[in-house]
């Protein structure tokens, strides 16, 4: 899996098993970085969900 994280820049690997957490309010997308499928959980806490459009580069 595969995350791209803003404010700062930072792009992140990880391999199965393994856990990342991002702040709240950090922009990030999630993508499948392998070539099988990906399955992942997320688990957010109480709050509002704030949808922010971001596209990896």
């Amino acid at each position: 899996m595969r995350l791209f994280l803003q404010d700062p820049k930072e792009e992140v690997n990880l391999k199965p098993g393994e856990v990342y957490v991002v702040k709240p309010r950090r922009p990030h997308l999630v993508t499948n970085g392998g070539t099988t499928s990906l399955t992942f959980l997320v688990l957010q806490g109480v709050g509002e969900y704030d949808f922010v459009p971001l596209v990896s580069r």
